[in-house]
Parts: C-alpha cells; sequence; structure tokens
C-alpha cells in the first residue's frame, strides 16, 4: 500500500471542493471568482491535511503488518 494515501487525499479533497461550491452555488445562485478561490485554498489545505493523516495512517498500519 505504498503510496495509496496519496490518491485517498486527492479523493477526500476532490469532493470536498465540489460538495462546498456546489453549496455556495445552491445558497447563493451565482458564481463569483471570490467562491472559487475561496474553494481551491480550501481545497489545497484540505489536501495537505489529509495526505499527511493519511500518510501517518498508513505508516501505523505498515508497522503493525511488520509486527504480525
Amino acid at each position: 500500500m505504498t503510496g495509496l494515501y496519496k490518491h485517498f487525499a486527492f479523493l477526500v479533497a476532490s469532493v470536498t471542493f465540489i460538495i462546498s461550491f456546489l453549496y455556495k452555488y445552491i445558497v447563493y445562485f451565482e458564481v463569483n471568482i471570490e467562491f472559487i478561490l475561496k474553494d481551491f485554498v480550501l481545497f489545497v489545505l484540505v489536501y495537505i491535511v489529509s495526505k499527511i493523516v493519511f500518510g501517518y495512517i498508513e505508516d501505523i498500519f505498515n508497522t503493525y503488518r511488520k509486527l504480525l
């Protein structure tokens, strides 16, 4: 499972971006460049944080597998 956490992090960040953008589009009924920039910053932050968290989880999982 080496490197699989990057794909999970990208999936989580993409879903967060889509849900946030659609929510703002449904609530405000218009698209501003400000909304897109805020959602892009949210995407980057969620991707970085989830990549770190999933990387730690993968390290723990690999260490546990070595112990067994």
